[in-house]
């Protein structure tokens, strides 16, 4: 029951993200590449559109195919203290910092997360920062972060929170920090997905009934968007192998007709290598030949596009 319910969670989501907003993409293609202030945008956009959800979508397409990530603001940003009087003091820095990172074009996920606030805020829209942790690196597997490291939102529309990454949606990549590469998969994320790579300090930002633990969730393996397309589920959410001759990986396929081609690279290898994977009685498994002893990053790939990641050791 447990993977029929995933399953039509995927396809679910699936369906929410794929609705069409190319009409609100197109228009909002056309707006000015910088504004001076929130006020401004907010305006920009209710001249634009009327429902919640067009103006919801049209702040984070924007935000999402403007704003660069800083990588440089990001290595120094924990070394940052600031103080204030009261939460007025507070709001009114939070709304300059927010309103910097609009003139800038650049920002760390705060500065995502708080313009996303202030310009939805700004249009009547209420919409929240989650604060919380993400793992993107093999090495956080299995070590449990006391520092939340990510910050993304929620916003409610009609009737319900969804959550969305502005962050994440960018693409940016520190090896190509002025390119952008939009990623529709973090708007409006079902929670059962937007666990695996999100989770949040306050559970009831989670929007889930029983969601896993903290714990769980940085056991687990590092979980790319692509993994939702790939054809490919876990049987066992276990991101911690120890090394052998031999990994074993076990899988539940979604969609035995699909058409990928799998493959499997360690984090210090050069090139991939076709992953094999035999249906032995109900299950899906992969036996991947290894050197025992290695520690390493192990990432499963579906035409060429990373789903997963283990940490061998």
């Amino acid at each position: 029951m447990k993977y029929i319910f995933f399953v039509l969670s995927l396809l679910a989501s699936l369906l929410i993200n794929s609705q069409d907003f190319k009409s609100i993409d197109s228009i909002v293609d056309r707006y000015p590449n910088k504004f001076n202030s929130i006020s401004e945008f907010a305006d920009k956009v209710s001249s634009n559109f009327s429902t919640v959800l067009e103006k919801t979508r049209a702040v984070y397409y924007w935000v999402s195919n403007h704003v660069f990530y800083d990588y440089n603001e990001a290595k120094i940003n924990y070394r940052k203290r600031y103080y204030f009087k009261n939460q007025k003091e507070l709001e009114i820095f939070r709304r300059r910092y927010a309103e910097n990172v609009l003139r800038r074009k650049t920002g760390i996920c705060e500065g995502y997360s708080q313009l996303m606030k202030f310009v939805l805020r700004d249009l009547g829209i209420k919409c929240e920062i989650v604060s919380g942790y993400a793992k993107n690196q093999f090495k956080h597997i299995g070590v449990i972060q006391k520092n939340t490291s990510h910050a993304w939102n929620a916003v409610f529309v009609d009737g319900k929170w969804h959550l969305l990454d502005a962050t994440w949606s960018t693409g940016n990549d520190e090896d190509e920090p002025g390119k952008f590469e939009f990623d529709d998969f973090y708007f409006f994320t079902k929670p059962e997905l937007m666990i695996l790579s999100h989770y949040a300090k306050d559970s009831k930002w989670l929007l889930l009934e029983k969601p896993m633990s903290k714990s769980a969730f940085f056991y687990a393996p590092i979980f790319y968007n692509y993994y939702h397309k790939s054809g490919l589920a876990l049987t066992k959410m276990n991101g911690l192998i120890k090394s052998s001759h031999q990994i074993t990986l076990t899988f539940d396929l979604i969609d035995e007709a699909n058409t990928y081609s799998y493959y499997i690279k360690g984090s210090r290898s050069r090139y991939s290598q076709p992953l094999k994977i035999t249906k032995i009685g109900d299950k899906y498994v992969a036996k991947i030949p290894f050197r025992k002893g290695r520690k390493t990053g192990l990432t499963v790939y579906a035409n060429r596009k990373a789903c997963m990641t283990f940490k061998i050791y």
